[in-house]
């Protein structure tokens, strides 16, 4: 799920949820587009839009998870609309917030096996 703020001529926000079937095949849940921009407005509109749309026991469940881009909006707004979802920040999103060493570091790690991360902590 994410929420995207629209450059000329087009302005607002487009806010996107969507699901991931056992194929990996991408389905919409939601798309809304908003003249406001991406905060807590734009979100609260999308929350009570699905929540009317769809059965609570569909959208909000434990079973849920939702991966967002880590805006204190966006997040603010699952945590309130879907209390019982796990929530996560992508990790693009997360690494670009942590520090540049820091960051470094990770992106370096992902693609490593558990004997050559140790490599890896102990060159930088």
């Amino acid at each position: 799920m994410d929420g995207s703020f629209c450059k000329a001529p087009a302005q607002g926000t487009f806010i996107v949820e969507a699901t991931v079937d056992g194929l990996f095949r991408l389905h919409p849940v939601a798309v809304q587009h908003t003249l406001s921009s991406e905060n807590m407005f734009a979100y609260r509109t999308w929350g009570e839009s699905t929540e009317a749309a769809y059965p609570p026991e569909h959208i909000n469940t434990c079973k849920h998870s939702v991966n967002g881009d880590g805006a204190r909006a966006l997040f603010t707004a699952v945590t309130h609309f879907r209390p019982n979802a796990a929530y996560s920040a992508c990790q693009r999103h997360l690494l670009a917030n942590l520090g540049k060493s820091t960051e470094e570091v990770a992106r370096r790690l992902m693609n490593k096996t558990p004997a050559q991360r140790a490599e890896v902590c102990c060159h930088v």
